[in-house]
């Protein structure tokens, strides 16, 4: 079972596709790809990754849970903890490995000393994004877009590249030559120094010329020069010393990445309607400890321990509406076909016996008796399958969603085979740390074949708690 697992884990793997190109070429590939009219290339594909994320992440914690979104997060529901840890392995595919712990009287019991009633998973969710997500804008707002996009192109390559090189370069230039023109104890006292009237000609220029610097505080922070906004966490020093570091090819990028980012948000300012499309799926290997009689003696029952292990597999089409710049309201719905090989354990099968333990303390005798429940044979496999039919509305504006979900299957052992939810959840947040808080109302166990009192054995208040973490996004 184990290297059944292994292998599926290793063929999504080798599955994915292992591409990519610079930004800047990205830009230059979309812009000759769309010399004709062309409404599905309207992003490039990293900022179509970024795009997708931003709409995505505000879909509801109970779908982060299932990994049908790209983030690492951590979840919480009334009987389960779940981690999902997200790789980005090519340009459409991401892979993501969970765990998962499942205890049935809650929760915290996960990490109780109990062995019995609980189940530990661990497996891997994917995302895979094969389609042309279709945007809805007109062709003359894609060729006018477009348009103004080659006319940056073309005045980047021939002109503003090259100034702009120059710019940084005299920048870095005259603060080496400033330091280095004068003695370092005296050039870091002065530019320290708040009071007016004490600064020569030559200390003011030092000052605007550490100003300019730390206009580039991307750059510096990238190659170390500089940390953080304040340029003190570094003695001048330190910068001068990194600047020498510093070569031609350094300033040469941190400039094409200055002029993508400006690319990119002439793309961000045509905001249509659109919709993404996109598969999901995920295989997970469960170990569920049970007591079995697998044995009787003379002096009794006798349960032993039984590792119920088995597979559960799901794959997922997701379809996420956004609408227009004026209602960005946005529709999620992502029907899902599920498959679980556990073995037919269930509740009605289990008998409980009484042991007594006789103690002495003190010479007073007496007898603690501990309950346990057992099944008295392994059953067989019960081949668990159900359709999960989730429907996500996002009210934007007003930053909250209402979360509907119903599921119709068959074989399972505790017969819950249609049941229903509902949930109202909120984001907490923005950017890229959301938490999301989701009271839900959960229908079980609907038209089971046994008698059921509605309140008792229909009827849960359920929560999710999850927080999305997709650090893995940034550049």
């Amino acid at each position: 079972m184990k290297t059944r697992f292994f292998l599926t884990i290793i063929f999504l793997l080798i599955t994915t596709t292992l591409w990519g190109q610079s930004k800047k070429n990205e830009i230059s590939t979309l812009l000759e790809k769309n010399s004709t009219p062309d409404k599905n290339n309207l992003y490039t594909p990293s900022l179509l990754d970024y795009f997708i994320y931003k709409q995505i992440n505000t879909i509801s914690g109970t779908n982060i849970k299932e990994g049908k979104v790209y983030s690492t997060s951590a979840t919480i529901d009334e009987k389960s903890i779940t981690a999902n840890y997200s790789i980005k392995t090519g340009k459409i595919f991401y892979l993501q490995p969970t765990v998962s712990g499942t205890a049935e009287k809650g929760a915290l019991n996960i990490f109780s000393d109990k062995k019995y009633q609980k189940t530990l998973s661990g497996g891997s969710n994917f995302q895979w994004f094969p389609f042309a997500n279709t945007i809805g804008f007109s062709e003359g707002t894609r060729i006018k877009l477009h348009n103004e996009m080659r006319f940056k192109e073309f005045s980047y390559n021939k002109i503003d590249k090259a100034l702009r090189i120059k710019k940084l370069s005299d920048i870095i230039n005259s603060y080496k030559e400033a330091y280095e023109n004068n003695d370092s104890k005296a050039f870091i006292n002065k530019i320290d120094e708040k009071k007016e009237g004490i600064y020569d000609d030559i200390t003011t220029k030092n000052i605007e010329v550490l100003k300019s610097l730390n206009s580039y505080k991307n750059l510096l922070a990238k190659y170390n020069v500089i940390k953080t906004k304040e340029n003190k966490e570094k003695t001048y020093r330190e910068i001068y010393e990194s600047l020498n570091k510093l070569d031609p090819e350094d300033i040469e990028n941190y400039i094409d990445d200055q002029y993508t980012t400006e690319q990119d948000s002439l793309q961000l300012s045509i905001k249509p309607a659109y919709s993404i499309k996109w598969i999901s799926g995920g295989i997970k290997y469960n170990v569920n400890p049970q007591q079995v009689l697998l044995d009787t003696i003379t002096s009794g029952i006798k349960p032993e321990k039984f590792l119920n292990e088995y597979l559960t597999a799901k794959i997922v089409f997701n379809y996420l509406r956004v609408r227009n710049n004026n209602n960005k309201d946005k529709i999620y719905i992502s029907p899902s076909i599920n498959f679980s090989s556990e073995r037919n354990f269930t509740s009605k099968n289990q008998r409980t016996v009484n042991f007594g333990t006789n103690t002495s303390v003190g010479g007073i005798s007496t007898q603690n008796i501990d309950e346990k429940s057992y099944y008295i044979s392994i059953p067989n496999r019960a081949n668990v399958f159900y359709l999960d039919i989730p429907i996500t509305y996002f009210f934007t504006k007003r930053n909250y969603g209402i979360d509907l979900g119903m599921k119709l299957g068959t074989n399972d052992p505790e017969d819950d085979n249609i049941s229903a939810r509902i949930g109202i959840y909120v984001p907490l947040g923005k950017d890229e740390n959301i938490v999301f808080i989701e009271p839900m109302l959960k229908f079980q166990k609907l038209f089971s074949s046994g008698k059921n009192e509605f309140i008792k054995d229909n009827l849960l208040f359920g929560f999710n708690i999850a927080v999305s973490l997709p650090q893995y996004l940034k550049e």
